[in-house]
């Protein structure tokens, strides 16, 4: 054998040996990244539906997109709900909520209704002019519970009630929570906090009957013995507070307890549980069960970053948190691979999906599951050589 050839396969067999370090730091990263990922789901997912086959969820298609014209898209989207047939979004900052009729199946639906504006082609802020029934400014939230809608119309300081979900467009709401009547908007009734105000509402969930609102800018969650039926209902607990007159930040204290809140975002409930976003303070509080006293500590706690929101149903998860690009994406377990039939010419590739051979475990260039002949032959030919 010559001194070329002899170099030649030097040369293999060091590249053969950085690629298989390449592959073991690959794997690694890969194992190690992707159960974080998907415990930060299930934490997000507090729901009784498993989100265990995580890993096999993949992204399906965005909702108010690109992939529809403007007046459709949703910009600076937050929260979404479901009744299981409707999908309704709150598009922040279009202030608006958009309702679809039937769930979207495509990147290219459009929504049916639009609240807080009078039509799609619209977004100011309050219509342009002042507060109103049917009016928004920066809606964060909305919820489908018991066949009425709930809108957290967040720089408005209130939530507003449709006691139906809406039709047509522009109708105006019900019921109104925290303010005295549907003209009036101010951060804790431009007064003092008390057990009738709000300042930046956030999600809302019901247990048990019972509506609990996340008060982001008052450090605080309330808890209402049942949804109000008229304007400026009080509430009847609080959570994060000694009392309903105080709001201050962890309660003015120097660091966080299991008492304490710094602008709750998102709440979420199995039903029993409930969860809040503890957004300041990079945490989840978990109560076992809703509290029946003021200042109730929570039963445990899970570091979680900044949290806003998610929302899972109907085997759909729905991610609209802390974007600020178009769409809501949906993920979902991909359609299984048709079974072919007799007929049905087959062609097949020899490499398998990235994620099962990262850059070439181990050697395995051609990712067949062996090192060999072919794999000496792929690195030759990139540095111009050939066996």
């Amino acid at each position: 054998m010559d001194l070329e050839n002899q170099k030649g396969i030097a040369q293999v067999i060091v590249l053969l040996i950085i690629v298989s370090i390449l592959g073991i730091v690959s794997f690694v990263l890969i194992t190690s990244f992707a159960p974080i990922k998907n415990n930060a789901l299930n934490t997000l997912n507090p729901k009784k539906e498993s989100l265990a086959a995580t890993t096999s969820l993949a992204k399906l298609y965005t909702i108010g997109g690109n992939s529809v014209p403007i007046q459709y898209q949703l910009i600076s989207k937050w929260g979404s709900s479901s009744d299981g047939r409707k999908l309704i979004s709150a598009d922040s900052s279009n202030n608006r909520v958009v309702i679809f009729n039937t769930i979207p199946v495509n990147s290219n639906a459009v929504p049916d209704v639009v609240l807080g504006q009078v039509d799609f082609f619209h977004i100011s802020a309050n219509q342009g002019g002042t507060v109103g029934a049917n009016t928004l400014n920066n809606p964060l939230a909305v919820l489908i519970v018991g066949g009425k809608l709930l809108i957290a119309d967040t720089n408005n300081s209130r939530v507003l009630i449709y006691n139906f979900i809406p039709t047509v467009n522009n109708a105006p709401a019900d019921v109104v929570i925290c303010q005295v009547d549907f003209n009036n908007g101010g951060s804790n009734q431009s007064g003092a906090v008390g057990a009738n105000t709000l300042s930046m509402p956030y999600q809302t969930v019901v247990i048990g009957g019972k509506l609990t609102l996340a008060d982001s800018a008052n450090n605080r969650v309330l808890i209402y013995n049942s949804i109000p039926t008229t304007n400026n209902t009080p509430a009847n607990l609080v959570i994060g507070q000694p009392d309903l007159t105080h709001n201050g930040i962890n309660q003015g204290l120097i660091a966080e307890t299991d008492y304490t809140l710094s602008s709750p975002f998102g709440l979420a409930t199995n039903g029993t549980n409930l969860y809040i976003a503890d957004k300041r303070n990079g945490r989840i509080q978990i109560f076992n069960a809703l509290p029946s006293t003021n200042n109730a500590s929570a039963n445990s706690s899970t570091n979680s970053g900044q949290v806003y929101s998610l929302n899972y149903y109907g085997g759909l998860l729905y991610v609209s948190a802390s974007s600020f690009t178009s769409g809501i994406e949906v993920y979902g377990n991909p359609p299984p691979t048709p079974v072919p039939t007799a007929s049905t010419s087959i062609t097949t590739t020899a490499t398998p999906a990235a994620a099962s051979c990262p850059l070439g475990s181990l050697g395995d260039l051609n990712c067949d599951g062996k090192i060999n002949l072919f794999d000496y032959s792929i690195l030759i030919t990139i540095f111009g050589k050939h066996l």
